[in-house]
């Protein structure tokens, strides 16, 4: 009787699914949007000549730190929408009525 009660409370399957497909969705988009925004910022890090001084090199390093946060931003802005369109297909796909 237990079991049952335990079983009720569980969400349907296609709920799980629906889940699951979203993160996988929001991990790719994330880790591919991110590895994008890497690769520029290290461009534009590889670029900057080298500072021979400490306090020479502190606004060019504040201003790769301020692409790197915008970068890491869009990347998890690209990952949620990647989600959401992962998910979205997916439920449509799963409740689809055939004709």
């Amino acid at each position: 009787m237990a079991v049952r009660g335990f079983v009720w409370i569980l969400p349907s399957r296609l709920y799980v699914r629906v889940i699951l497909s979203w993160v996988k969705g929001f991990i790719a988009g994330t880790l591919i949007s991110g590895a994008i925004c890497f690769g520029l910022v290290w461009c534009f890090v590889s670029t900057r000549p080298v500072a021979t001084e400490a306090h020479e090199g502190v606004g060019e390093a504040l201003f790769a730190m301020m692409f790197a946060g915008c970068g890491a931003l869009f990347s998890v802005m690209v990952g949620l929408y990647a989600g959401f369109g992962f998910a979205i297909r997916n439920y449509d796909r799963l409740t689809k009525t055939s004709p």
